[in-house]
């Protein structure tokens, strides 16, 4: 988004971001909502949840603002949420901060359906349009990948 003045719209833009990401997962069955979870990892107003405050936080958002632009992102989780719920649990005990292992878990559909419910519900809103990436850069993101994915050592101390 384009920023002109960097004390407008951080609010707004949560907001928009919190309900696009609800509405998303609605589309595929998910009661979402907007709110914080007991014992959920990375607390704080903007978590999309399902099950009122004891139930399970699906995704987090975050804004980066510079001088020129701002970015809102969001982190769903959607399947294999065993491995970030460890290490979540062994990270929290570490640091003596509370967490609640079933604040976390997995959507009831698979990435591919979670994509494109995110894509329509941005097209929709904002009028996008599909395209296609370019194979440089899948390319790139392939070899890539191996160094965004956490698994946990059970040799380390976390």
């Amino acid at each position: 988004f384009p920023v002109e003045d960097l004390r407008h719209g951080l609010y707004e833009r949560y907001s928009g971001g919190l309900d696009l990401i609800s509405s998303a997962l609605r589309r595929v069955g998910v009661e979402a909502e907007r709110g914080e979870v007991e014992g959920e990892f990375c607390p704080g107003a903007y978590s999309v949840r399902s099950g009122g405050p004891k139930g399970v936080k699906h995704a987090g958002l975050a804004q980066r603002v510079t001088r020129r632009a701002a970015r809102l992102e969001a982190l769903v989780l959607v399947s294999q949420t065993d491995e970030v719920r460890d290490v979540l649990e062994r990270f929290y005990g570490l640091l003596g901060l509370p967490f609640r292992p079933e604040s976390v878990g997995d959507l009831p559909v698979n990435v591919t359906r979670v994509i494109r419910a995110v894509s329509e519900e941005v097209r929709r809103r904002y009028s996008g349009a599909e395209s296609l990436i370019g194979e440089t850069t899948m390319d790139r993101a392939r070899a890539l990948r191996g160094e965004w994915r956490v698994i946990p050592d059970s040799s380390t101390s976390l």
